[in-house]
């Protein structure tokens, strides 16, 4: 079996407030920069492409302004993109789903495009951040569940958590021993810097695997600013990637080593067993 590469591309990205279309253009732009036309199908030079939670509106309790249904624009140029590019993308979308009489439900999720552009998973934010009221807009997803990461005729187990979410150790140890990389989106306040990075590495510690938070940069119109730390810890915890305020940093490992890392850690310390 080949020890193919996985190469990590995250991108800090700050969206235009509520302004989907301008917010696609700024990411159109930045893969544009990022990912020469010759690169296209390379795979040592980008596999997935990560972006932070409701990365084409920003956190607004306002989603009657922006969200989409799930055959909106976000996702078909999202899709066009991950087709175009020959990339993975896994990102923050906000969603509405029409009911009777015209009413609407909105979901905080997060959504996952193979390279084929093809929407392979979706998870809905499970704990709603009551603090900014969002349990009063949103509607709270009722399970996740792990999906696969094709690359190269390689595969990875993961699972994707949203923001708010990585409070809650309990949602992360229903899916700890089916997944060996978890990864969170967010967009997570500089005030609480600390926090992120605390729980980050305790979710890798505690389920004995990569976790991955992706984060945005930027301030938002709620004059909330964002410093990024985006950050990749093995299953040790050990970090092995710190974005700080880049706006794109990538990481890359291979699927083996990946796969070896968590399985070695499970195995001489097997502490998944007593749950």
């Amino acid at each position: 079996m080949p020890n193919t590469e996985l190469r990590f591309c995250i991108a800090q990205f700050a969206p235009q407030w509520h302004d989907i279309h301008a917010s696609l253009c700024d990411l159109q732009v930045l893969l544009n920069e990022r990912i020469a036309d010759e690169s296209v199908g390379d795979e040592n030079v980008c596999q997935l492409l990560l972006l932070p939670e409701m990365f084409a509106s920003g956190f607004s309790m306002h989603p009657e302004k922006f969200a989409e249904s799930p055959q909106g624009e976000i996702s078909q140029a999202v899709s066009v993109l991950a087709l175009e590019h020959r990339l993975n993308i896994l990102a923050g979308v906000a969603q509405s789903v029409e009911q009777t009489e015209g009413r609407r439900e909105f979901y905080n999720r997060a959504l996952y495009w193979a390279q084929t552009g093809t929407l392979k998973h979706s998870y809905s934010k499970q704990r709603l951040f009551a603090y900014a009221g969002e349990n009063r807009i949103y509607n709270a997803g009722e399970q996740n569940r792990s999906f696969q990461i094709e690359c190269a005729g390689q595969s990875l187990r993961a699972a994707v958590f949203i923001c708010y979410d990585l409070r809650f150790p309990e949602l992360f140890r229903q899916l700890a021993r089916e997944v060996e990389i978890v990864f969170v989106l967010a967009n997570w306040p500089s005030s609480r810097q600390t926090h992120w990075r605390t729980l980050l590495k305790a979710r890798a510690i505690e389920n004995q695997c990569f976790v991955v938070g992706v984060n945005r940069v930027g301030e938002d119109k709620n004059g909330l600013h964002y410093a990024g730390g985006s950050v990749v810890f093995n299953a040790n915890g050990d970090c092995l990637l710190d974005c700080q305020q880049e706006p794109w940093s990538e990481f890359s490992i291979s699927v083996a080593e990946l796969q070896r890392q968590v399985a070695q850690q499970r195995q001489e310390f097997p502490f998944l067993e007593d749950l």
